[in-house]
């Protein structure tokens, strides 16, 4: 049984008959037997881990016998697939495993920032990109606007903004991924998540190798695909209690309302308003509004359904704080075919990473840094940019260096960080 110990009770030279973790359950700090040392100590203060846990008791409490180095462990993603991850996991130890022996390395402390890190890079946030991001959601808004309050729109009136969200997407990928992980744009969360989900939905179809038609017509579907939503009053929606039956109904109806608006009304094909009928059915059939199940359900669909739950779970909600793309990617490898197509899950993961581009994270030397590109093969092992490095240098105008992990073998990622919370604190 896991034990919580809290990092104030924690003493040099104590060490346990099991490995020790972070306060995630994941990620290793120190071996079996191996001693807690300054290093550790140091790095647990700064950068704020509250607890350890393990499954082991305490053997001894011996400062002399202090480590100066750290052993060096891949992350822990058990929910991964051996198939898709059969390399990286190989790198990796379950809680109960005992590590390979490895060389140790010397740990730098970890300094924390004397200025605020940014959620989006100056040169990103400065950027046309930026601008033109900014502006789809706008006019996004304006549209959603006019169709919840039944006002007169022209024929299929995203046609536009779809394609440039394309192009956008399709010319500056990781730009965009970043923008959907740590946007601050505060107003219009409604016509947001619609860009966002649609931003998520062009690479993942691309990655599934949907013709490009195919993926402009999924755009404007992931635009439209809460629309239905907006005819629901507001109380309904933000009702803590249990819904009636004819509010549960109301809910359950929304995509049907949607499929008649889209096609009717705005005059789009029945492809697009296909995925948009269909994208509550579940990969088990416990969906709405057919109970479909598996291959049943369209492609478009249960792309968009991946896309919008996880843009979902980085939203604040009023029982619980913004997640973290790492955590949210997490619970979507829960999954387990439950809700999801697994290879629309394993498409996401080829593209977005399981430490997501934009996200931060803590390198065994200390360093933190920002990810910027994923790669395919190796999810474990993205590209970083060091934002402050082991010696506490920080390099806010994002000029730290540049730095593959696929290729270098003696710099890992010890834990994730939560951007907006390290924001908000630094």
């Amino acid at each position: 049984m896991l034990k919580r110990i809290k990092t104030s009770d924690l003493q040099l030279g104590m060490s346990f008959s099991a490995p020790v973790f972070f306060d995630d359950e994941q990620n290793m700090l120190l071996n079996k037997k191996e001693p807690i040392g300054q290093r550790e100590l140091n790095a647990l203060k700064n950068w704020d881990v509250p607890f350890i846990v393990t499954e082991g008791t305490i053997i001894q409490n011996t400062a002399t016998s202090s480590p100066d180095q750290i052993k060096k462990i891949e992350p822990l993603y058990s929910e991964i697939k051996d198939s898709f991850l059969a390399e990286d996991r190989k790198q990796t130890k379950k809680i109960k495993s005992e590590p390979e022996p490895r060389p140790r390395e010397k740990l730098k402390q970890p300094a924390k920032p004397k200025a605020k890190i940014l959620l989006l890079p100056q040169s990103l946030k400065s950027s046309s990109i930026y601008e033109n991001y900014c502006a789809i959601i706008y006019e996004l808004h304006d549209i959603l606007k006019k169709i919840q309050k039944k006002e007169d729109l022209p024929i299929r009136p995203t046609d536009t903004i779809a394609e440039e969200l394309y192009t956008l997407t399709e010319n500056n990928t990781n730009d965009m991924l970043q923008l959907v992980l740590n946007s601050d744009v505060k107003d219009y969360p409604f016509a947001k998540v619609a860009v966002h989900t649609a931003i998520l939905c062009i690479p993942i179809a691309k990655k599934l190798n949907l013709p490009s038609q195919r993926i402009k017509d999924l755009v404007i579907s992931a635009l439209l695909h809460d629309i239905g939503m907006q005819q629901i009053p507001e109380e309904t929606l933000k009702k803590k209690e249990n819904l009636t039956l004819q509010e549960s109904q109301m809910i359950t109806a929304h995509t049907q309302y949607a499929q008649k608006y889209i096609t009717d009304t705005l005059l789009y094909t029945n492809i697009i308003a296909q995925s948009v009928l269909q994208h509550h059915e579940r990969w088990d059939g416990q969906g709405y509004p057919n109970g479909l199940s598996g291959q049943a359900i369209d492609l478009g669909a249960r792309i968009i359904a991946v896309a919008d739950a996880y843009v979902a779970m980085l939203m604040p909600r009023a029982y619980r704080s913004a997640m973290s793309g790492y955590q949210a990617m997490k619970n979507l490898l829960a999954d387990n075919a439950r809700r999801f197509d697994p290879e629309v899950i394993k498409a996401m993961i080829q593209v977005i990473g399981i430490y997501p581009i934009g996200s931060l994270v803590i390198m065994n030397t200390g360093a933190l840094a920002r990810i910027i590109a994923e790669s395919a093969t190796t999810p474990l092992k993205p590209t970083i940019r060091i934002l402050i490095d082991e010696e506490g240098k920080t390099f806010l105008s994002e000029n730290g260096q540049i730095i593959d992990l696929a290729a270098n073998k003696a710099l890992f990622i010890v834990k994730p960080v939560n951007i907006y919370t390290h924001a908000k604190n630094a």
